[in-house]
Order: structure tokens, then sequence, then C-alpha cells
């Protein structure tokens, strides 16, 4: 792979979170609705699926691997997400049924041949947790007074996601998360006034949109490449940063000191999961 391969994905990923985010903006005053589905669904979608589609190519349906079944997924959610305000119940009940869905699709290699029925069972439903724990908590930036700056620190975790999975021995998948993190900073880079007109992770489409690659990537590295178990777990307990403004006595700290706290927390799991994939790897 050269260095243009490596970039490719990037720019791509970039460049249209950034062109779809301008076009939300030019319809805002017209049409409010239309610029909140594009800024929270197709930016976002759009910008993962542009850069995915230069790691790899196009997808094949039905896919033969875990990232054809992220990809997919994606797709459906844009699909759906005009409807999500039409259907009664749909915000609660679809990210759910997608994760279970996810959640067997991504273990389908293994059902049958590996492991029993228990097993099985038991699998789906951690990852299914495991999913839904990271969604729950990616949501939690919906809630905080400045947009740009929770994405800004998902945007770093995502590159620490990125090098996580590359030591893992999947340099495909650290691409994927490297054109998700670019979607992230293109999208705190629009947050920042006096570019922001409609937030991006105002809603729960976009939360989805974010978490499904997100854990979705660091399953497939656990599953389908050398990812430690515990490195995964470090990850998944990174993304507790979001849920610390809710916690009031953290919430009163000045800006500037509950930001470092926050990025501190997020970084020292991401930071030890490198470190010991790196480690533990090495020896291989």
């Amino acid at each position: 792979m050269t260095l243009p391969d490596l970039f490719a994905p990037l720019i791509a990923s970039f460049a249209i979170t950034i062109f779809i985010l301008f076009l939300a903006r030019t319809v805002a005053h017209r049409r409010p609705q239309a610029a909140n589905y594009l800024a929270e669904s197709i930016a976002p979608g759009a910008g993962f699926l542009g850069g995915s589609l230069q790691v790899r190519g196009f997808p094949k349906f039905p896919p033969i691997d875990s990232t054809g079944w992220l990809w997919w997924m994606i797709v459906l959610i844009l699909l759906l997400a005009p409807f999500r305000k039409r259907l009664p119940g749909f915000e609660k009940i679809f990210p759910p049924t997608a994760l279970a869905i996810l959640s067997f699709l991504l273990l389908k290699p293994f059902i049958g041949r590996s492991w029993n029925g228990f097993e099985t069972v038991a699998s789906i439903v951690g990852t299914f947790l495991i999913w839904f724990v990271g969604y729950f908590l990616i949501g939690r930036i919906r809630h905080a007074p400045r947009p740009s700056q929770p994405l800004f620190l998902l945007a770093i975790g995502t590159m620490a996601l990125a090098i996580l999975l590359t030591l893992s021995g999947t340099l495909s998948y650290g691409l994927y998360a490297l054109a998700l993190s670019d979607v992230i900073a293109a999208s705190a880079l629009w947050s920042i006034r006096p570019f922001l007109r409609t937030p991006l992770l105002d809603s729960g489409p976009a939360a989805i949109v974010i978490a499904i690659p997100w854990i979705g990537l660091l399953l497939g590295g656990y599953f389908f490449a050398q990812l430690p178990v515990v490195a995964a777990i470090l990850a998944v307990f990174a993304l507790t940063t979001f849920a610390l403004p809710e916690i009031p006595k953290l919430r009163r700290l000045p800006a500037v000191p509950f930001f470092l706290l926050q990025l501190t927390w997020l970084l020292l799991p991401l930071l030890l999961a490198i470190f010991s994939t790196g480690k533990i790897n090495s020896r291989f």
C-alpha cells in the first residue's frame, strides 16, 4: 500500500463531510428540517461511507466480511433517517434493533462452527451490550453545552482507535477508523462559531452512525484479528469520558480544567490499550 492509498480515505471522508455540512448551512434558513437531516445523518454517514470506499472499494451484497455489514447498515440508517419523526417509537426502537442484528451478523462465521448454542447466545448478547454501551456513551455528546469540545475529544479518541487496530494486525480497520476520525474532526471544526448552524450530534441518528463503525471496528479487531480482550475493554471504557459532564461536582469545574480531565480520562486507557497490544503482538 502506497502513501497516496493511505491519504485517499482521509481526504475523501473529510471533504464529503464538509461539503454536506456546507449544504446544510445553505438551506438552514429555508428548510431547517432538511438541514438537520443533512447535518445529523447524511454528513457523518456519507463521509464515512465515502472514506470506506477508498480503503477496499464497493462492498458486495450480501457482504462477505464484518466491515461490509457495517457499511450496508449505515446505508440503511441514511435511508430511514428522514422517517424517524414520522414513525412512532422509531428513534427508541431502531437503534437497539439495528445493533442486535449487527451483533448476529458480525458473529455469523462462528455460529454452528466454533460455538455451541450457549456460546452463541452468550456471545451475541455480550456483543450487543458492548455495542449498546458504546452507542449510549457517544450519545451523551448531544447534551454538551459546547458541541465542538466533545467532538474534538471523540476525533482524538478515534485516531487512537485507528492506531490500536493497526497494531492488532488490521491496517484496513485502522484506515476505516482514520476515515471516521476525519468525519468527526470535520464536524467539530464546523461546529465552531461562526460556522455553527445545526450541531452534528444533536439527535439519535448521528450518534448511531458514529457508534456503529466505532464499536464495530473494535469488535472486528477482537474477533477477526489479534486485538487483546483487555485492550478492547480499555477502549470501550475510554468512552465513559463523555458521561463525566453528568456528574454534578465535575460539571462545576472551569472549562479548561474539565476539558483536560476529559482528555486524560479518554487517552489514558487508550494509550494503555495501544501499549499492551503493541507489546503482545511484537512477540509473534
